[in-house]
């Protein structure tokens, strides 16, 4: 079960992420160079319907008029009681409005996203999405091979 989200900046936000996703990696990277982290609950999800399931359990997930749940995407970050934010720079420039925080000051950031960050975007656009994102979730074989 999820822990109970934070009202706002001050008191703490949830901040919804799953393994391997290399915008939440980009998130947590400006949270750690900005010296947040301790301003967020981490909350590590598998995927999409733990992550439904459980919002909608604390009745935070907002239903469409044809009764289904909106789509989640990671990083998610409950920015408000019941208002999830769920792109990246919008986050980043949230949190940088929240904390007085100048991203034009930070060096990790610029050199993931310069780095590694294009790298993957090169790379998904080689392979397509579809097969960039079943390499990046597929199970880990747990058996070892002698």
């Amino acid at each position: 079960m999820l822990k109970e989200a934070g009202r706002d900046a001050e008191h703490g936000v949830n901040l919804y992420v799953r393994a391997g996703c290399p915008f939440c990696t980009r998130l947590l990277i400006f949270l750690a160079e900005a010296g947040l982290m301790n301003r967020v609950e981490v909350v590590v999800v598998d995927g999409n319907e733990q992550l439904l399931k459980s919002l909608a359990e604390m009745g935070r997930l907002q239903q469409s008029n044809s009764g289904e749940h909106e789509k989640v995407t990671f990083p998610a970050a409950e920015v408000a009681r019941g208002v999830l934010e769920m792109e990246t720079d919008r986050l980043i420039e949230w949190f940088s409005g929240a904390f007085g925080v100048k991203r034009e000051q930070m060096y990790v950031l610029p050199f993931y996203e310069n780095g590694v960050m294009k790298n993957q975007r090169k790379l998904v656009e080689h392979i397509g999405l579809e097969k960039a994102l079943e390499i990046i979730y597929a199970p880990e074989n747990k058996t070892e091979k002698e």
